[in-house]
């Protein structure tokens, strides 16, 4: 708002002096001072381009997007709907307005200094103080939306459309806002309308902002620096540079460019993603030589709107050290003001909510872009230490509540001899992290009559590894589960017939078949990176932001997944699921008692029986390996157990590096493990 008196404007001190000195008032402390003036400012930075043609794809929209609001809280957008020659109107009435209408005139629509409210024509916006330093900038603010906050007859008369250019541009600015923010929340995970149904009601500002050519531009700044308040600015500008971004505490120019419009993200969608996505710290610099226009279109909360986090603080900022939840905000403009001085809300009982760029940085923190699914819900994520933090019905199976559950592990070297470090538990209302690091044996142990019991099916993609490390480190026999990659194939062939292998389709793929997820998962090729540079990744505590997204990711999706598969199969196929499942569980498990220990296969039906396709009776057979042999068994690139996988119609693994080296793995029909062994069998003679 602007203070009382009679209006300042710059434009006005910029005439009279234009080859003098600047006054006192807006000469900024050093430390605010721009180091060079617009027209010697460079830097490699760019603000990312995103562009929003309909025919792009989604999954590819959502992660551009996800990596821009990460990086940088801005992005440019082309192809955005706007029609470019209303882009150009408003830049045109606005110039008119400042350029062209004489000073008497425009004072007719000055800022009334009586009121709260800053519309019309001003400098001092959100300026409360005679003392403050001043910005070298004139305006034009515009209260557009809601439509009863208008107040047309203190838009300016000259040029003739003013007014019509205004109110369309507003309500093309809208729709896109609503666009963007829809994007903004399925690039989150969240429903598409999430965002803008917590805003409540939209306001929206238009600001036309004119920056006259500064006598002392290394002294001054056109717009201190800050970060908008609300969920999102869109912004134009002429062609002449002056807009800065923050980006790693240095100031990044972002480039004029024709028709593009400038997504800069607020203060209220930090909040509302807990500091996922950051509001954008920016600022704008004068010159000698030009002066400048920009169009920014604010979009706020409505007055009464109480603003809180989507997610827990633990899902972004895991770190101990750093672990803080963003206060739920009550967006009032009588209840809060903005400390320009950096991205704090300042309430009046004096306390401070604190931005998530405010935390100190750590060296564990890492941001990555969020795999999305609109129709998933967002639930909450739990670092588990002790048993007592799981749910009582998952810790006590029982017949009669039956349960599913997304199950992963992550660890050192998955197998017998490596670490197992995290358990990941995926409920319909919550997602646990069991740190077996932490919560040690004891807590893993506590674990062991759901991972055995039958009344709990674990929904799992390649469970082999996952069950060697809880067979050989805790004793723990995983029963009962729905493999997802067992089940993609036992799929493929019941619906087209052709027999693909039971390891055909991976994890990455599987989330990217648009019929289960149609997610591209990037992220997990980052972890790979990370696994092969630090092989204890999985070690370090406390977990970091990586970690826990790296985990959660590998889970949240498995009874989406699980839903749609289960639909799909006929009894046949459920049939062979589970006990493939079974085999597979034991599969690298092979110890002394050939697996008299482990809960017996799953009965064919007697429905199937009676059939005249009935199932054939599936067996697993442990092929033992000469020392120093199995090279030449397993042949050049695999070629030996490949050519014996295609002529029988069995499953084949090797222990690998992981081990067990010396035996081979063989999963199938009971004639076809057999016609398998042979093959193997006569394979090892010819070696000798």
């Amino acid at each position: 708002m602007e203070v009382s008196g009679a209006p300042i404007l710059v434009q006005s001190i910029a005439q009279k002096d234009a080859k003098s000195v600047v006054p006192q008032q807006y000469i900024q402390l050093p430390e605010h001072r721009p180091i060079k003036p617009a027209n010697e400012t460079a830097n490699d930075h760019k603000i990312p381009m995103i562009d929003l043609a309909g025919d792009r794809n989604s999954n590819l929209l959502r992660d551009e997007i996800a990596r821009a609001c990460t990086d940088w809280g801005a992005f440019h957008v082309i192809n955005h709907g706007v029609p470019i020659m209303l882009l150009d109107e408003i830049k045109k009435v606005g110039s008119f307005f400042f350029e062209n209408l004489p000073m008497a005139e425009r004072l007719r629509y000055a800022c009334d200094s009586n009121s709260p409210a800053s519309e019309g024509y001003g400098s001092r916006m959100l300026v409360a103080t005679d003392d403050a330093v001043l910005d070298w900038r004139d305006y034009f603010d515009h209260h557009t939306f809601p439509v009863s906050r208008r107040l047309p007859s203190r838009w300016p008369h000259s040029p003739s459309n003013y007014r019509e250019v205004v109110e369309e541009y507003s309500k093309q600015m809208k729709l896109l806002a609503q666009k963007i923010l829809g994007l903004i929340s399925a690039s989150l995970g969240l429903p598409s309308l999430f965002i803008e149904d917590a805003m409540g009601e939209l306001y929206q500002n238009i600001t036309i902002s004119y920056y006259p050519s500064c006598p002392q531009p290394e002294l001054t700044l056109g717009l201190q620096s800050h970060s908008d308040m609300g969920f999102i600015t869109l912004l134009i500008q002429d062609n002449v540079a002056g807009l800065q971004a923050s980006k790693d505490d240095e100031w990044v120019t972002v480039e004029p460019l024709s028709h593009a419009i400038l997504v800069i993200l607020g203060d209220q969608t930090e909040i509302i993603t807990n500091g996922m996505y950051k509001s954008c710290q920016h600022r704008a610099i004068t010159n000698a030589n030009k002066p400048r226009l920009s169009v920014a279109t604010f979009h706020d909360p409505a007055k009464t709107t109480i603003v809180t986090p989507a997610f827990k603080p633990h899902r972004l900022i895991p770190n101990s050290s750093a672990r803080r939840q963003l206060t739920p905000m009550f967006w009032s403009e009588e209840v809060i003001n903005k400390d320009r001085r950096g991205s704090l809300f300042v309430c009046l009982d004096g306390s401070i909510i604190a931005m998530a760029s405010s935390l100190s940085p750590s060296d564990h923190l890492t941001s990555v872009s969020l795999p999305s699914d609109p129709g998933d819900p967002v639930v909450p994520i739990h670092i588990v230490t002790h048993a007592s933090q799981l749910p009582p019905e998952f810790l006590e199976p029982s017949p009669d509540k039956k349960l599913v559950v997304g199950f992963d592990c992550e660890g050192v070297d998955l197998c017998r001899n490596g670490t197992l470090c995290v358990m990941q538990l995926a409920f319909p209302d919550a997602i646990y992290l069991v740190d077996a690091i932490e919560g040690g044996k004891t807590l893993v142990e506590a674990c062991k009559p759901a991972l055995e019991s039958s009344y709990i099916t674990k929904v799992i993609h390649d469970c082999k590894r996952d069950s060697e490390a809880l067979y050989f480190q805790f004793n723990i026999k995983l029963n009962n589960v729905f493999d997802t990659q067992i089940a993609y194939t036992l799929i493929e062939e019941q619906e087209g017939g052709t027999k693909v292998p039971d390891d055909y389709i991976s994890f990455v793929g599987l989330l990217a078949d648009p019929r289960y997820c149609g997610i591209s998962y990037v992220e997990k090729q980052e972890v790979r990176v990370l696994l092969r540079q630090d092989p204890n990744f999985w070690k370090y505590r406390p977990l970091s932001e990586l970690m826990v997204r790296a985990a959660t990711d590998d889970v949240r999706f498995l009874l989406c997944i699980y839903n749609k598969m289960v639909v799909k199969m006929n009894e046949k196929s459920l049939w062979y699921l589970a006990v493939r499942g079974a085999l597979y569980c034991r599969c690298f498990c092979i110890t002394d008692n050939d697996y008299a220990d482990w809960p017996p296969l799953p009965l064919i039906p007697e429905s199937l029986v009676t059939d005249n396709n009935a199932p054939e009776e599936e067996v697993l057979s442990v092929v033992d390996v000469p020392p120093g042999k199995m090279g030449v068994v397993i042949g050049r690139k695999g070629s030996s157990i490949l050519a014996i996988k295609e002529s029988c119609n069995a499953e084949i693994f090797i222990g690998g590096d992981k081990g067990p080296p010396d035996k081979v793995f063989v999963i199938g029909p009971v004639k076809q493990v057999r016609k398998a062994e042979a093959i193997l069998r006569g394979r090892m003679l010819e070696i000798y």
